[in-house]
């Protein structure tokens, strides 16, 4: 679909907006009593982002959640950075539930011991 510049939005039953988080996208599993956070190519972010994985260890087991981390400004409008310079508050996970367990979990097992 090409773009059309608009003064206004779309209104009607046939349009939906969701908000654009614009930040990393892993998928937080909970699988055999273990959570972690992996990147799309399989990469742990474990390291990167302990107090995500710490709330996703509390999820019961055989969660999977597509997410997307961001940091929220003062403002809580979301912003691209998530490192250390992150504002107030540090990353946040935003979840979405949609992914098929069975094929999340088999690389969930992969990646429990590879890490």
């Amino acid at each position: 679909m090409l773009l059309v510049r608009s003064d206004t939005l779309p209104e009607g039953p046939n349009w939906a907006y969701e908000l654009k988080l614009d930040g990393y996208r892993p998928v937080g599993i909970k699988s055999y009593g273990v959570a972690h956070l992996r990147s799309r190519n399989n990469k742990s972010f474990d390291g990167k982002y302990p107090a995500i994985v710490q709330a996703l260890a509390r999820l019961p087991d055989k969660t999977v959640l597509d997410g997307e981390v961001v940091a929220l400004n003062e403002s809580k409008i979301p912003e691209k950075s998530t490192g250390k310079d992150a504002p107030r508050g540090g990353p946040q996970f935003f979840g979405f539930p949609n992914i098929p367990t069975k094929v999340v979990t088999e690389n969930a097992k992969a990646g429990s011991r590879k890490s």
